[in-house]
């Protein structure tokens, strides 16, 4: 799931794409440092915080493996992860050990 949308309401773009992503689905964001403003603690404008707390949402929601690439304004990539029943269940039917989602 690519997201390139308006920025203040982002938060609400995360829970929803969260809710349709599958195990193992892509989430994109683009503008991750949005010129800058992300990181800006003096830009408390309505973007800037959607943006804040979007990749603040990404970063520390435990079904989600996330990181920033620094190419032009930021992507946010993250991969939804499986639940720890999910990779369990997964190394059984497989009879091996698995480090996937």
């Amino acid at each position: 799931m690519f997201i390139d949308a308006d920025k203040e309401p982002l938060p609400k773009y995360f829970d929803w794409g969260m809710k349709l992503l599958r195990r193992g689905g892509l989430l994109l964001c683009d503008n991750a440092f949005f010129h800058g403003a992300a990181v800006d603690p003096n830009d408390r404008s309505p973007n800037a915080l959607g943006v804040r707390a979007f990749n603040e949402l990404a970063a520390r929601d435990p079904r989600l493996a996330a990181t920033i690439i620094p190419v032009r304004d930021g992507l946010l990539v993250g991969v939804k992860r499986g639940t720890a029943h999910d990779l369990v269940a997964r190394a059984d039917r497989r009879g091996r050990c698995c480090w996937g989602f």
